[in-house]
């Protein structure tokens, strides 16, 4: 991560889409989607396209971030980037494991 930060910032040479997407997903891994999604607002719009939307969505649903996942998802299909079926099914499955928790908690309140 600090080898990308500096290779960034002193303009070594110009990062490329996937250059960019790789310290993506470090700063997601290491910082957190948060710091990630603050880092994706300042690289050039020429490069924000399909690969980091994936990688911001594959992070946000591995962290458990439903809310981020959801509005990464909507983002991506208004723009019309494809959407590989791993991200889609890891979402799915992140929304059927936070409506069970939700269910847990609806019996517990009863009880």
């Amino acid at each position: 991560l600090q080898i990308s930060e500096w290779l960034e910032t002193t303009k070594q040479f110009e990062f490329s889409e996937n250059d960019y997407a790789s310290r993506l997903d470090l700063i997601a891994k290491v910082q957190g989607v948060d710091v990630a999604e603050k880092y994706m607002k300042n690289v050039p719009h020429s490069s924000r396209g399909k690969l980091l939307n994936i990688i911001l969505l594959v992070n946000c649903v591995r962290c458990g971030n439903r809310e981020n996942s959801e509005a990464i998802f909507e983002k991506m299909t208004t723009l019309g980037i494809p959407i590989p079926k791993r991200p889609v099914s890891s979402l799915f499955y992140l929304l059927k494991v936070i409506k069970q928790d939700e269910n847990k908690i609806k019996i517990k309140i009863k009880i």
